[in-house]
């Protein structure tokens, strides 16, 4: 089960919780991890903000077990913010993120 949670400071921080304690998986270098899911593979879909706000997507792979590993994302159309919000068990993210015109599309991607 993945948890987010504010921190004293107001920032927000990710967790995965194994049964028996949480374990802090955030996006390295975030100022706020927001954790959107979970697969049964331990892989773990985000949407994070950088220092300036902006909102970008994030993939942790093996993100469970010590083999983890971090891959980070933004729509290429724009500045605009990006978030993942969904990971199923056959390799699929959802998402969605907002163009340069303030408009908001969904997307879908592999991994």
């Amino acid at each position: 089960m993945t948890v987010e949670w504010g921190d004293s400071a107001g920032n927000y921080e990710a967790s995965y919780y194994d049964g028996k304690k949480y374990k802090t998986i955030d996006v390295p270098k975030a100022v706020n991890s927001y954790v959107h899911g979970i697969d049964s593979a331990g892989d773990v879909v985000y949407a994070w903000s950088d220092s300036t706000g902006l909102l970008h997507g994030a993939l942790c792979t093996k993100c469970t077990s010590s083999g983890r590993k971090y891959y980070k994302f933004h729509d290429p159309k724009g500045p605009k913010n990006t978030a993942a919000d969904g990971i199923n068990d056959h390799k699929l993210i959802s998402g969605n993120y907002i163009d340069n015109n303030d408009v908001g599309f969904g997307f879908k991607a592999t991994y």
